[in-house]
C-alpha cells in the first residue's frame, strides 16, 4: 500500500521514537490509535489526541523526583520541558525546521528520562524503594553520621509503612477535617519517636512532621497512590 501522508510520518517520527527509546532506554510503548479513552482517568491521561506529551505521567515524574518543590515551581519546570510547538504536523510545518525542533525536544526528553535514571540508581545504591528515597530526602538532615543515616533511612521505612497501614483504609482521607488531623498528628508522634535526638531537635522534629504531610497530601490528590506497594 502506497504510504499516506500520515504513514509517511509516522514511519519517520514516530517509529524511530519508539524504537530509540526501546534500545536506549528500555521504554515500551502502546499503540493507543482508535483504542484510546481521554480524560485525566483514562488510557494515557490526555484531554484529546492532539496532546503528544502525557502531562499526566510527567507531573508525576516531577514530583517523585522533586517531593519538596512548590507545585508552582514543578509547573515551570513543565512548560519549559514541553513548550516546542507540536500543534500542527511535519507536513504543515517546513520539515527541517521541523526536524531541529524535535531533536531539540527529543534532547528534552532524554535529558529528563536519564534524571529518572539516576534517581532510580540512587535508589538501588541507598536499598531504599522509590517512596522510601522520596522520603529519606525530606527528612535528611546534612553533616550527620553514618550511624545516624542509617537511622534515618530505618525512621523513614517505619514510617512509611505506618503510613500505608493508615491509609489504605481510608482512600478519601483528604476531603474530611477529621481524618487529616489523624494523618498529620500520627506522622508527628512517629517521627517524634523515631528520629534520633540528636542530631535532631524537637523543633526538627515538628518542622520536618509538617514537611512529610505536605508530600503525603500531594501523593493522596494529584500523584500516584502511596499506598500502593
Amino acid at each position: 500500500m502506497a504510504l499516506t501522508d500520515i504513514n509517511s510520518e509516522d514511519r519517520l517520527v514516530q517509529q524511530t521514537f519508539t524504537e530509540h527509546l526501546h534500545d536506549r532506554l528500555g521504554w515500551d510503548s502502546i499503540y493507543a490509535y482508535n483504542a484510546e479513552t481521554f480524560g485525566a482517568g483514562g488510557t494515557l491521561g490526555r484531554a484529546s489526541e492532539r496532546e503528544v506529551v502525557l502531562f499526566r505521567d510527567l507531573r508525576q515524574a516531577l514530583f517523585r523526583l522533586n517531593p519538596p518543590l512548590p507545585e508552582t515551581i514543578r509547573e515551570q519546570a513543565v512548560e519549559k520541558l514541553t513548550r516546542s510547538d507540536f500543534s500542527r504536523s511535519l507536513v504543515q510545518h517546513n520539515r527541517e525546521k521541523d526536524r531541529v525542533t524535535v531533536e531539540e525536544t527529543f534532547a528534552k526528553l532524554v535529558e529528563f528520562a536519564n534524571s529518572l535514571d539516576a534517581e532510580q540508581k540512587r535508589a538501588a545504591e541507598e536499598g531504599l524503594s522509590d517512596d522510601e528515597l522520596a522520603l529519606f530526602d525530606l527528612l535528611f538532615k546534612e553533616n550527620i553520621s553514618k550511624a545516624d543515616r542509617e537511622k534515618l533511612k530505618q525512621a523513614g521505612r517505619a514510617l512509611l509503612a505506618s503510613l500505608r497501614e493508615l491509609l489504605r483504609p481510608m482512600p478519601e482521607w483528604t476531603k474530611n477535617t477529621s481524618t487529616q488531623a489523624e494523618v498529620k498528628v500520627f506522622i508527628l508522634d512517629n517521627l517524634w519517636q523515631n528520629l534520633s535526638r540528636p542530631p535532631f531537635t524537637d523543633g526538627e522534629a515538628e518542622a520536618l512532621a509538617d514537611r512529610v504531610y505536605g508530600y503525603v497530601w500531594q501523593r493522596s490528590v494529584s500523584g500516584p497512590a502511596l499506598v500502593a506497594t
